[in-house]
């Protein structure tokens, strides 16, 4: 079973469909911001909309934050919310969590949030390498901190030539 515990999470895209599973436009627009960060029994989320200019039909930019214990069952991700930026995400949040990697994952609310009760879509990625992460080194596409993937083609490569 995968584990969340001491990982950290930025988020890269956000959907939303209607029931029938048509698109629609994301609450977080186009370049959404957001983190989740796990220690042992404690999470803290945060996603806001990135863009620079709102639309002049946008009341204000949806934002939406909260922190809390958590237990999670390898698919099923609870919080017991208690502490938030609205008062309709306290409580239990109730979220599916999807690993298409060890670096990305695929999170759908179960319960309302961003003013929908249902057809989000939150795609994350993390790091393999928390300290490569905090200290703001280089990743490449997969996430992988740069100067990890040289230091292990050089030592891939060490091996294949018989030197240590």
């Amino acid at each position: 079973m995968q584990s969340l515990a001491g990982t950290m999470w930025k988020l890269i895209e956000a959907f939303a469909s209607d029931e029938a599973g048509g698109e629609l436009p994301s609450p977080l627009g186009q370049q959404p911001i957001g983190f989740v960060m796990f220690e042992a029994e404690r999470m803290i989320v945060a996603v806001v909309d990135g863009r620079l200019e709102l639309p002049s039909d946008a009341s204000s930019r949806a934002f939406a934050a909260y922190s809390g214990r958590y237990r999670f069952d390898g698919t099923e991700l609870v919080t017991s919310v208690d502490t938030a930026s609205g008062p309709d995400l306290v409580g239990q949040q109730v979220r599916h969590v999807h690993f298409e990697s060890p670096t990305r994952i695929v999170v759908t609310p179960k319960n309302k949030v961003l003013g929908r009760d249902a057809g989000l879509r939150f795609v994350w990625r993390g790091s393999p390498n928390e300290a490569a992460l905090r200290c703001g080194a280089r990743h490449d596409p997969h996430g992988v901190p740069v100067e990890l993937r040289q230091n292990l083609s050089a030592s891939a490569a060490s091996s294949l030539h018989g030197r240590s």
